[in-house]
This record gives structure tokens, sequence and C-alpha cells, in this order.
């Protein structure tokens, strides 16, 4: 839908490009290059001299977007998350092994031959010591699927952050142009 917006604004179509690009904001909030839709829609606006809207639509990518300033810190921050939630995998991956480990051996005690006599005896406290470590596996294989889904989200969120610098800085130029047209046009 960007792409047909974009298209649409180059083709001097801007009724098809607001349509379009209204619909993507409107059902996609999520959009993960919404502060391009608003940006196309800006310029959309300015070139049909709508300098109240094309400030509208500028003013949502100012607000959505940090500052610059604001943005190394926040990307200096998740940085750090990231560090932390890695070094956790990793904890996780060695604490994983050794219960993976302890559940073979427990697992391969038959009776018979070659079992001592207490480990026969004890062999209803083993069972339950299994079924305990099978457990403790599966929580820490789902903590562990935790922290690998948080990692790759603050993945994304760094990966956004970095992308968002000039947009903002895009849309203070794009809706101090429109107040100055604006003011020009006597409105």
């Amino acid at each position: 839908m960007l792409t047909i917006g974009w298209s649409a604004f180059k083709l001097r179509d801007y009724d098809t490009a607001l349509l379009t690009l209204n619909s993507l904001v409107e059902d996609y909030p999520d959009f993960y290059n919404l502060e391009e839709a608003y940006f196309v829609l800006g310029q959309c606006h300015m070139n049909l001299k709508n300098y109240d809207a094309a400030i509208e639509q500028y003013s949502s990518i100012i607000e959505k977007t940090p500052k610059a300033d604001d943005m190394s810190a926040a990307i200096e921050l998740t940085k750090r998350e990231l560090a932390l939630q890695e070094q956790t995998v990793e904890e996780l991956k060695t604490q994983l092994l050794v219960l993976e480990s302890d559940l073979l051996d427990a697992i391969h005690l038959k009776s018979g031959n070659g079992v001592p006599d207490y480990v026969d005896n004890e062999r209803g406290k083993i069972r339950q010591d299994r079924e305990t470590l099978i457990e403790r596996i599966v929580e820490e294989r789902r903590l562990f699927e935790t922290v690998a889904s948080t990692i790759d989200e603050i993945k994304r969120r760094i990966e956004k952050a970095e992308r968002q610098k000039n947009w903002r800085s895009y849309a203070e130029y794009g809706r101090g142009r429109a107040l100055f047209l604006k003011g020009m046009a006597g409105e």
C-alpha cells in the first residue's frame, strides 16, 4: 500500500495516494514504516494546498518519533538490555544442558544385573527425580523461548529506532514549510 501511495503521489494522483495511504494508516497502525506513510500524506496535502491537513500529518510523525538526542540514549539502553538478555540465554543454555545430562543419567537405570541393590531400592525416588527434571527442562525451555523472543523484539526496536531519526527531521521541515505557506496564503 505504501508503494501504491508513493506511485500515485509521483504521478500527481493525489486523491488515490490519499485514499491508499489513509487506508494503510487506519488498517495497519503497527506498520513498521508508518512514518513514511504519514510523510507522503503530508506531501499530498501540501501539493493540494491543504496546509492544516499537512501540518497534522507531519505532527503525527513528530509525536511518534523521539528527538535525535533522546534516540541515542534509547538505543544505548536497548543495546544494554540486549546484552543482558543474551547473557541470560547463555546461562539458560548451560542450565538446560546440565538438566538434560542429569535426566539422561537417571533414565538409564534399569533393574537387574549390574545395578547395585541400594539403587534398586531407590527406584521410586529416582523416578520422581526424573519427573521433576523433565518438568524443570520444560520450564527452562519455555523461559529460553521467552528470552529469545524478547531479544528479537529488542533487535526490532533498535532497527526501527535507527531508521526513525530522519523521519522526524523531514517532518519538522515539512511542518515548518506548511506553516510558512499557510501564512503566505493568508489562512
